[in-house]
């Protein structure tokens, strides 16, 4: 079930609710887990995705190309990584046994987290990487262009030199 609400912080927020028995303390620790390991991870993974494509485009390629190169060097060391990961976790996941619920419940948001982690890595940021750079060459030959001037230096001194 999904309930909206209105809080301080923003106009709405979204509440999901769940049965009782799925959110165990376990689960939350496990939820914990994702959001600091996957955040170094995924960011770890973007900076050298962008740094790629950033030298990539100052040796004269477009910025879609730069952003496809990035990605494509880093492709290898990502997968080996998060297949990996998620190949450690597998076994915590399809657990059976005396301890299944609490496996369980601290393996699967994190197995879950690294597959998100894992394609938005590859898919998503270099993306983010041609629409932010494409503004920002967008701005900056704007800024660039200074306007002409209302009056001629030459003409101003000329009439000094009059009066």
């Amino acid at each position: 079930m999904v309930r909206t609400f209105r809080t301080e912080n923003s106009f709405w927020s979204c509440s999901v609710e769940a049965p009782a028995s799925s959110l165990t303390l376990l689960y939350a620790i496990g939820l914990n887990m994702t959001q600091a390991s996957l955040h170094c991870f995924t960011t770890k993974n973007a900076i050298l995705i962008i740094e790629f494509a950033k030298d990539e485009r100052e040796r004269g390629v477009s910025i879609q190309e730069a952003a496809e190169l990035g990605a494509k060097l880093r492709f290898r060391a990502v997968m080996m990584t998060s297949i990996a990961f998620i190949v450690g976790l597998a076994p915590l996941v399809w657990t059976d046994g005396a301890s299944e619920i609490a496996r369980r419940s601290v393996s699967t948001p994190v197995f879950v987290g690294m597959l998100a982690a894992s394609t938005i890595g590859i898919f998503l940021i270099p993306m983010l990487y041609v629409v932010f750079q494409t503004l920002r060459e967008k701005t900056r030959r704007k800024s660039r262009v200074t306007p002409t001037p209302l009056v001629q230096p030459a003409e101003s001194s000329r009439t000094a030199d009059r009066s």
